[in-house]
């Protein structure tokens, strides 16, 4: 019996990478990305930028091992992603998209009793109800729970794992 896993995350093509390219980003974060359902390491998550600062201040925001920027007007750079992202490589990359409300309210449908089972865990006092909000930020799928004044927030696959 398999498990499904709801992601709610474009797979990085070919594509929409030369796409991308031709608007005018060519910097690029890819760092690893956990996800239900996907074997440990062979996920990545990537992030466009026009501004090589704005990549680099999110590129600096990355543990040790956890990624890199490329700068994919030099050709070793563009193969090396080209690379990743060919089908049979064994590997999945993710473009990092912002999430729509559709994707998002499936993604509070699929997992809510995994965050519930979590809010319990983390003994987060009830003000009168939780919210909780998905957000990426700087390539890493956050999970935002409020009650009343209270906040907490972690990695939405520790939530939902």
């Amino acid at each position: 019996m398999s498990i499904l896993f709801y992601n709610p995350f474009l797979p990085l093509t070919e594509g929409l990478l030369q796409h991308m390219l031709r608007k005018g980003k060519p910097y690029w974060v890819v760092q690893r990305f956990s996800w239900p359902g996907i074997e440990t390491g062979k996920a990545f998550m990537a992030s466009e930028y026009a501004d090589k600062l704005e990549a680099e201040a999110h590129a600096m925001k990355l543990e040790h091992g956890e990624g890199k920027l490329l700068d994919l007007t030099i050709e070793e750079a563009l193969s090396k992603l080209l690379e990743l992202i060919k089908t049979g490589s064994g590997y999945k990359v993710f473009y990092n998209s912002t999430l729509d409300k559709k994707n998002e309210k499936k993604l509070h449908k699929t997992y809510v009793k995994k965050v519930h089972n979590y809010i319990r865990s983390i003994a987060m006092k009830n003000d009168g109800g939780y919210d909780v909000f998905i957000r990426v930020v700087n390539g890493r799928v956050v999970g935002i729970i409020t009650s009343g004044d209270r906040s907490h927030e972690a990695p939405f696959y520790k939530m939902i794992s």
